[in-house]
């Protein structure tokens, strides 16, 4: 094997370093983003709840479900106070 060859492998193999060292810290930095979405509910706010299944449901989560619907501007405080009223006399 010539010395071209020789500088052109090892020049190969600094590359190959370089770049998993590189994919390393992107990692690193992915993780991190990770952990920080989930502190935070991600780019978008907070996660949403998952609804518990209907036998499990009452009356004092679906008026905090219609209570942020209300918030996030979905519904009006009319339509909010209409429901809240026809799920309180479900008690």
């Amino acid at each position: 094997m010539d010395d071209s060859q020789d500088d052109l492998r090892r020049a190969l193999r600094e590359v190959a370093d370089e770049l998993a060292k590189s994919l390393e810290s992107v990692k690193d930095v992915a993780r991190g983003m990770g952990e920080d979405l989930t502190k935070t509910g991600g780019p978008f706010g907070p996660k949403p709840r998952k609804p518990k299944p209907p036998e499990e449901r009452t009356a004092a989560d679906d008026i905090r479900d219609l209570a942020a619907l209300r918030d996030e501007g979905h519904i009006s405080q009319e339509e909010y106070e209409i429901k809240k009223t026809e799920l309180l006399a479900r008690l």
